[in-house]
């Protein structure tokens, strides 16, 4: 649960206490009275907790938005690279350069461009060879072993 709130921590405590007690509590009732009765309050008790995790995973489900994990960058094998955002202005490869301020460069995440706080839910995902991903605008780059642009 690396990154969750002490609120989430405290509320998961409270859950597997609950659920520690009321497995004590079927025990005893299958101990102490008889088990015909424990079987209806086991069956009760499991209605009542499958309920429970109904709501738990409607709810996770509805907070994601849909996407939550979903985001995912992925960059595999040489040169790859995979970009959620704008790409402007950089240089891919040994030698290449740009130069200048590069024409249609923008300040910011460019518009329509998903970014971090953006709404996209897809995975951008590059692989092999001097492969590239990218979503977002590309704009002024230069790709590949000596290659350079130059800007206005």
């Amino acid at each position: 649960m690396a990154g969750t709130s002490g609120a989430v921590r405290a509320l998961t405590w409270v859950a597997a206490a609950l659920c520690a007690a009321g497995a004590v509590a079927l025990v005893l009732v299958a101990v102490l009275v008889d088990l015909d009765t424990a079987d209806r309050t086991a069956s009760v008790v499991g209605a009542i907790a499958s309920l429970a995790g109904l709501v738990v995973a409607v709810v996770a489900l509805a907070g994601n938005g849909g996407a939550g994990d979903r985001r995912i960058v992925r960059a595999r094998g040489r040169n790859a690279t995979a970009v959620r955002g704008s790409v402007v202005g950089n240089t891919f490869g040994a030698n290449s350069k740009v130069s200048g301020a590069v024409s249609g460069a923008v300040s910011g995440p460019a518009p329509g461009a998903s970014g971090a706080a953006g709404a996209s839910t897809g995975e951008v995902a590059a692989r092999g060879t001097g492969a590239f991903a990218a979503e977002g605008d590309v704009v002024g780059n230069a790709f590949g072993e000596g290659s350079e642009v130059e800007g206005q």
